[in-house]
């Protein structure tokens, strides 16, 4: 491994649901003055809800899927009917039993397992993988095996096989697509967890970084990983063996060289972000959903297989709908109040935080998370005719003591302005359920997204709003 800066980790103990990203929660107060309230020009008229996934049928014994698109929503029996599709037809279909849905016009499909929800089993992967290009998954890492110039990380994971011939439940990944490994074992919460992994995130290093669980850092390049230790050649001290229960994570050095698999084609499959029930996520090409498997061509990982029963969500990218989550905006307005200079910035499919976003008790994979005050505007001059969100606070904006913090903490105002016309305002406290947002934005050209500060006395503490599923749609 002398070639290549890396790091990597491995541990079996905690299991950390939502590896989206998450960062350390950090309690904000400001002041300042409430921006002054546009009239809703839609109040006479209110706004169709967005398309909404069924609700499971009580005491089903086949596990479902819920698919929704732009025309509506629909649920399938897996264990009665089937679900299919193959990147071969032209336009792309996807079949739902008897139902047939042109791919340009779904949204996304989720996934219900049978019966009652059960609580997740923990994971037997000893480490998250965090790839260069932001996807992530769980598994456990044993080896680095050479092969010709290039060294690869050779790793068991359960829910995801690749099509090349591979040994049973084994995965192999180019170093250089790999960024980080986090050995669970090593952190005793998932606050704890995700502060620390965020913490790494924010700057690429220029060396392999082994971090131990006693808080010792040291800079070199890995030499030898195996399932129970690691060989680490420290910078001023030389080799090293580590015990890989005693590392909280290995880092990887970015490499200035072109990303692994960026020079291949693309296939004409749709693109897909695959959310993962264990709390991985995997963005690329559908080729095929099957009875019992999803098939995708992924930039890093080539062609793998995944089973419909480790799947929780998949989102449909580009056709007629758009996530604003995956554009950039053409400009922000972020900060915490007249009387502060920090600002939260809005994340990207994670809350404000980092965490997943979560609001009355479920998750959503697509969408932004912010704090008030926040302004981000968006261009649309492309033909979009809805915006579609579910809109609320964030499930951790809920306060620790409601009777003293309930006037002035958790409570914001949501407004959707198109060219600088409000066409949407809405208060909302921690306390209020989630709404639903269809509005109809053809021939705008600028859409802007706002949270202001809706306490009584102007307090933004706990004001961590989420723009949840926020999508423009053609």
């Amino acid at each position: 491994m002398n070639k290549f800066p890396c790091s990597k980790r491995e541990n079996n103990a905690l299991r950390f649901p939502g590896s989206l990203l998450a960062l350390p929660i950090i309690f904000c107060l400001g002041l300042s003055s409430p921006s002054p309230a546009g009239q809703d020009p839609q109040n006479k008229k209110p706004a169709a809800a967005a398309p909404k996934a069924p609700a499971a049928v009580p005491g089903k014994t086949h596990s479902s899927v819920a698919i929704l698109s732009i025309a509506g929503s629909s649920r399938l029996d897996l264990g009665e009917e089937t679900l299919s599709f193959s990147s071969r037809t032209t336009p792309a279909i996807l079949k739902a039993g008897p139902n047939s849905h042109r791919l340009e016009d779904l949204l996304f499909l989720d996934f219900q397992p049978a019966g009652k929800k059960k609580k997740p089993a923990a994971l037997k992967e000893m480490a998250e993988v965090v790839l260069s290009n932001g996807d992530h998954f769980w598994a456990t890492p044993l080896g680095i095996e050479p092969i010709k110039e290039d060294d690869f990380l050779i790793a068991a994971c359960a829910g995801i096989s690749q099509q090349v011939s591979q040994k049973k439940g084994q995965l192999r990944l180019d170093l250089l697509g790999v960024r980080l490994l986090l050995y669970r074992n090593a952190f005793t919460s998932e606050r704890q967890w995700s502060r620390f992994r965020n913490g790494l995130l924010k700057t690429p290093t220029k060396n392999d970084v082994a971090h131990l669980s006693a808080g010792t850092r040291l800079t070199g390049f890995l030499e030898e990983l195996k399932r129970g230790s690691i060989l680490f050649s420290a910078d001023g001290v030389g080799e090293v063996k580590l015990a890989a229960g005693k590392v909280r994570a290995l880092e990887f050095a970015a490499i200035d060289e072109e990303t692994p698999g960026s020079k291949k084609k693309g296939t004409t499959g749709a693109r897909v972000a695959v959310f993962l029930r264990d709390g991985g996520a995997l963005r690329g090409e559908l080729k095929s959903i099957g009875e019992k498997s999803l098939a995708l061509n992924h930039k890093l990982l080539g062609a793998v297989s995944i089973p419909l029963s480790q799947l929780a969500q998949v989102s449909f990218l580009g056709g007629r709908c758009q996530y604003l989550s995956d554009m950039k905006p053409a400009k922000t307005r972020e900060h915490l109040g007249s009387l502060f200079l920090a600002r939260l910035p809005f994340r990207q499919d994670s809350n404000v935080l980092g965490n997943p976003l979560k609001m009355g008790g479920k998750t959503y994979p697509k969408g932004l998370g912010v704090h008030a005050y926040s302004r981000l505007d968006y261009d649309i001059a492309k033909g979009f005719k809805k915006f579609q969100a579910t809109i609320g606070l964030d499930d951790s904006a809920r306060p620790v003591s409601q009777p003293a913090a309930e006037k002035s903490t958790g409570a914001v105002v949501f407004r959707v302005l198109l060219d600088g016309k409000l066409l949407k305002e809405k208060p909302m406290r921690f306390s209020d359920s989630p709404l639903d947002l269809d509005l109809d934005i053809a021939g705008g050209s600028l859409l802007s997204l706002e949270v202001d500060f809706g306490g009584k006395d102007s307090s933004a503490a706990l004001d961590r709003a989420n723009w949840c599923g926020a999508r423009v749609i053609k």
